[in-house]
Formats: structure tokens, sequence, C-alpha cells
């Protein structure tokens, strides 16, 4: 443990010289932080052969070929219950519509605790109508967002959007989605 110690407290023994850096007494005592050794000193014949990093740095910078990430929005213009004629099962279809430039893949939302894979694509102003929910009708609010994950076609980004459910409260204390809000930003996975 001596040499544990020695080494994140220094030699208790050694005295360190006074300083007027603003440095922490510990480090001050390491020495110079600027490197004046000749171990790395180059000489002319090895200068002419390494280019600078900075200057690939720069040129990386300024390509035409750089572009700005797109992060797509995926908008639930509307959503529809359908409920069976005993009002025990409920199915919810979504109209998407996507306010990107890009063309889009929905690969699945989840909703309600339960998760359905689309696999639909989208492109740039495009809404089209699919199927986000088939099952029971819920019999309180408890479950308060759905997932809609997605993914730019040309890039392969991906994508995550949160939505707030609205819901509609029946006579016979059921609640039925009314709509799905999205709440931003959207979430890159």
């Amino acid at each position: 443990m001596g040499w544990f110690s020695s080494l994140l407290f220094g030699d208790a023994g050694r005295a360190a010289p006074p300083s007027n850096s603003v440095l922490p007494k510990k480090v001050d005592q390491w020495g110079q932080t600027s490197i004046h050794s000749s171990r790395y000193e180059i000489t002319e014949e090895q200068a002419s052969v390494v280019e600078p990093r900075i200057d690939s740095v720069e040129a990386t910078r300024t390509t035409p070929s750089y572009q700005k990430k797109i992060v797509p929005e995926l908008e639930v213009t509307r959503l529809e219950p359908h409920l069976d004629s005993a009002e025990t099962h409920l199915e919810l279809w979504a109209h998407l519509r996507n306010h990107s430039e890009a063309e889009i893949e929905v690969r699945h939302v989840e909703l309600l605790k339960q998760r359905i894979d689309e696999r639909r694509f989208l492109k740039p102003e495009e809404e089209h109508e699919v199927k986000v929910y088939a099952g029971g009708i819920p019999k309180n609010d408890a479950e308060h967002y759905a997932l809609i994950r997605y993914r730019v076609v040309e890039t392969d980004d991906y994508f995550e959007a949160k939505y707030l459910i609205k819901y509609h409260i029946e006579s016979d204390d059921h609640f039925v989605p009314e709509a799905l809000e999205l709440i931003r930003p959207v979430r890159d996975i």
C-alpha cells in the first residue's frame, strides 16, 4: 500500500517547491507540462515526410460532400378507432405523414403494450394509413406514451419518436385513444 499512497499523494518526505502557479500543489510538482525533451524533436528529413494533421482536418470540414444530418419528423395526422359491435375489441388505424426531405421506413410501432412491425416506406410529404393496435379496449389511461421507430433510407440512420396518447372516455368507462401528439425532439438511436 505504500507505493500506492506515494503514487496518489507523492512522497511525504519530499517538500514541494514554492509556486505562484494556479495549478494545485500536486499538479505543480509533476513538472513541466510542455514537451522539451530531445526525443520528440523531428529532423529535417522527417519533417519533409510528415504532413501536418491540421491541414487534413480543415480540408474535410470544407469539402462539399459534408452534409447536415437529416432528423425527420413523422406526424400522426389522424387516429381512427374501430370498435366491434360487442365493444370488446379495438383496432386503431393511424395516418402517418412524413414531414422530411428524405424517404423513411417505419419499422415498428409500440402502443398500449403492443408492438406491431410495419416496414412501411413513406416518401417526402407522403401520408399513409397503418394499423397500430389490435386488442382489448383499455379500462384506464395508465399508458401515456406511444413510440414509433423509423429510419432514413438514404443514410440508414434510425430515429425514435415519442407521442403523447390523448384518450376519449366512453360512457361504459372504456378509454379509447383519440390522438397521438408528437413530443419533440425526435431521438436519434
